[in-house]
């Protein structure tokens, strides 16, 4: 065998050798990197989750963050950044023993009820919400047990008079606030103001208030 051959295959050799023996230093270093890639401003320890995510979320968070022209998205790296953050927490789970404020009595009607809807992978929830007026006439809005939406920064539970608060106008600024959402799973109850009029404020949402972002509606009918 020629020897300058016999040299190149020792010193291949020994590259292999210490590339091998080199490996646990320089695989985190390239394993960080590729996963502090996946969402741009995402700490590093919660990349991996994200990544445990459906793909067509992961899609869907990007469009958000990145924008599109062709599809007319402006870029909201902000907003996407904070619905993953919140996406990545564990459900907020409320119980019917930790149910605030009295419930209706048996005697109590149903004046309204609607549910939730799926506006698109980033705007969920699904459920019954009713709301029962009392004998003294006073009315409380309640979430069933099956409710369950997707999580987003200080959501709170409002009544709109746009039947659409999807288009540009949004929930404007006459809109009813009946508080935080005290969790995004379970059982949960809202009073109702006395001069409300559902016919004026037909539209429930879930509304996270620092970013203007709709996460789900119900009709009240």
């Amino acid at each position: 065998m020629d020897v300058r051959f016999r040299l190149f295959l020792i010193g291949l050799m020994g590259l292999l050798i210490a590339a091998i023996w080199m490996f646990p230093q320089w695989y985190p270093l390239v394993n960080e990197e590729t996963i502090a890639e996946s969402f741009t401003g995402l700490a590093l320890e919660a990349q991996t989750s994200f990544l445990a995510l459906p793909q067509r979320l992961q899609s869907a968070f990007q469009l958000m963050r990145e924008g599109d022209e062709d599809l007319e998205l402006t870029p909201q790296p902000d907003l996407a950044l904070a619905l993953v953050e919140a996406r990545l927490l564990e459900d907020d789970v409320v119980s019917e023993e930790s149910l605030s404020g009295p419930m209706p009595e048996p005697s109590a009607t149903i004046v309204r009820s609607g549910d939730f809807i799926t506006i698109d992978d980033l705007r969920q929830a699904e459920g019954e919400v009713t709301v029962y007026q009392r004998t003294d006439l006073s009315r409380v809005l309640i979430f069933g047990e099956g409710f369950r939406s997707m999580r987003a920064p200080e959501v709170h539970v409002i009544l709109t008079n746009n039947p659409d608060p999807m288009d540009e106008a949004g929930v404007g600024l006459n809109y009813i606030d009946l508080g935080p959402l005290k969790g995004n799973v379970g059982w949960q109850t809202y009073e109702v103001p006395q001069d409300v009029a559902f016919n004026q404020f037909p539209i429930l949402a879930l509304y996270s208030v620092p970013y203007d972002y709709i996460v789900s509606t119900a009709t009240l009918r």
